[in-house]
């Protein structure tokens, strides 16, 4: 049995929108501020991620180690607040903020002796980049194809410093032609919340979001 060994991991995020702490706020004015009387609506999106891994075999059955993970992360609001809404018209804003990160956690796992994995990671995530997407929908009776007009006036404010979170993974371990390979289930839960907000279409107020993700995945490992 080796006692260091690397592992290349592939990633397929699935946003878990039910699962999204949602809360939005609006500003008409300095001395006004509202909650949403909306529930925000969000989309299913997808991200990807890689890793390096390196684990030391502490036992038969535990092993700890590390990683460097990359990720990128769509999370996106469908209807999330709503203008006006009357029989003959309907106006709504979609927003959405995309992230690129760099991972590094700490990793525990137990493998048993009928190779079933479960692993634990606490981490810290760098944001390398992030992109916020605002568009406001307008749609009517006289129109078959919506309205959209991109909002231009909108900013993030997301912690630039390192953040943390917790993830956890269920799989287990095969063969392919003699190569050792894995296939995990993983869950994450950020310990911090991502920030952004956006003008009106008329510049008549200011909406704030504040999102703290859930993230599930499938995860693809080869073992050197």
């Amino acid at each position: 049995m080796r006692r260091i060994y690397l592992t290349f991991c592939f990633g397929l995020i699935t946003i878990m929108t039910f699962a999204q702490k949602l809360e939005t706020n609006i500003t008409i004015s300095q001395a006004v501020t509202s909650g949403s009387i909306d529930i925000p609506e969000g989309k299913i999106a997808l991200g990807f991620s890689g890793a390096i891994q390196g684990l030391f075999n502490a036992s038969e059955n535990i092993a700890i180690g590390t990683e460097l993970n990359y990720s990128y992360q769509d999370y996106n609001l469908s209807k999330d607040f709503k203008g006006i809404s009357i029989p003959e018209s309907n106006s709504y804003y979609e927003s959405g903020i995309i992230l690129q990160t760099l991972n590094i956690p700490l990793i525990l796992r137990y493998k048993s002796q009928k190779s079933w994995i479960v692993q634990v990671q606490l981490g810290l995530t760098y944001i390398i980049d992030s992109k916020t997407e605002v568009d406001y929908i307008y749609s009517d009776w006289t129109n078959e194809i919506d309205t959209k007009t991109e909002i231009t006036d909108k900013s993030d404010h997301l912690n630039k410093d390192f953040n943390s979170y917790i993830n956890l993974g269920f799989g287990k371990e095969f063969k392919i032609f003699n190569i050792d390979a894995s296939l995990q289930i993983f869950s994450e839960i950020a310990l911090q919340n991502y920030n952004f907000s956006h003008s009106g279409i008329q510049n008549e107020a200011i909406y704030d979001y504040n999102v703290q993700p859930f993230l599930t995945g499938l995860k693809f490992g080869i073992r050197l």
